[in-house]
This record gives structure tokens, C-alpha cells and sequence, in this order.
């Protein structure tokens, strides 16, 4: 008796929506996206971690060296800390994700446009290096370009979407 109890105040509490509604739809490919955004992460934390401990790194960061430049080391300790602190926010927001909590659309829209920051300062910050202003490598480029696109498709969609808006009630 007391499970019939707490499951109607649950319906009550949440109740069905009308229209669509659920994980489906557009919504599968930000399931996908944050769970490649997540291996590509630790990918690049392993490769910032092999980078600090090669030779290369010295080469880096030491003043005498050919290829030193002052923004190498803060540069790269900004791309750590960026990526540890992303691959955290992104595991929270799986969490929220599927327990389909209220506050998800606004978390998505503050996920995309501090990963559009992030690439454009990251970009600015590296152009500032001259062996990189005169690589043909323009990465981070269309990485920059990448984030405003999908700023630009999903912003609107967590902001309007009918599904979003029936899906992420608790």
C-alpha cells in the first residue's frame, strides 16, 4: 500500500507531459556528443600529461632553448586545468542528464558557451607564439568554429525545444 502511495505522488509531483518527451529524438546525439566529448577529453589530459613528461617539454620551457616561449608552460597548465575541470562537469551533467532534472537545459547552454570560450581564448592565447603563427595547423581554427556552430544549433534547441522542455521536469 504505501508503494501505491509514493508512486502517485510521484506522477503528481511529475506529471505526464503532453507532446513528446524523453531521452529520443535530437536529444540522442547530445547523449553521443558527451560521451565522445568525455573520450576525447581524457584523450587530450594523456596527451598533455605525456607532453609534460617528454624532453620536449624542457625544450619548452627552458629559456635557452630554440623553441622556449613564456606562454608554452601557461598555456598548456591552462589547457590541463580546462580539460580536468570540463571532464567534471561533463560527468555531473550525464548524471543530470539522465535523472532528467529541471536545471539540464541550463547547464547544456552554460557547457557550450564556456567551450566556445575556452576555444577562442585557447586559440588567441597560442596565436600569441610565433612558431605556431607560422604553422600552416589551423586546428584550433575550426575547432573555434565548431563550438559557435553548435552554440548556434543547440542553444536554441534547449531553449525551444518542446522535448526538452517535457523531458527535464524534476
Amino acid at each position: 500500500m504505501e508503494s501505491n502511495t509514493m508512486e502517485s505522488n510521484e506522477r503528481e509531483k511529475y506529471p505526464t507531459p503532453f507532446g513528446v518527451s524523453g531521452l529520443g529524438g535530437w536529444l540522442i546525439f547530445i547523449q553521443i556528443g558527451m560521451f565522445l566529448a568525455i573520450w576525447q577529453t581524457i584523450d587530450s589530459l594523456s596527451k598533455g600529461m605525456q607532453l609534460i613528461n617528454s624532453e620536449d617539454w624542457k625544450l619548452l620551457i627552458t629559456e635557452t632553448s630554440v623553441r622556449y616561449h613564456a606562454l608554452w608552460e601557461p598555456l598548456v597548465s591552462f589547457k590541463l586545468l580546462y580539460s580536468f575541470l570540463y571532464l567534471l562537469f561533463i560527468a555531473i551533467i550525464l548524471i543530470l542528464f539522465y535523472q532528467k532534472k529541471a536545471i539540464l537545459p541550463r547547464l547544456m547552454i552554460i557547457l557550450f558557451s564556456v567551450a566556445t570560450a575556452y576555444s577562442f581564448i585557447e586559440l588567441i592565447l597560442t596565436y600569441q607564439i610565433p612558431s605556431v603563427q607560422q604553422s600552416e595547423n589551423n586546428i584550433m581554427i575550426r575547432e573555434f568554429i565548431r563550438s559557435l556552430a553548435f552554440c548556434a544549433i543547440w542553444i536554441p534547441y534547449f531553449l525551444k525545444s518542446e522535448r526538452v522542455e517535457n523531458t527535464f521536469v524534476r
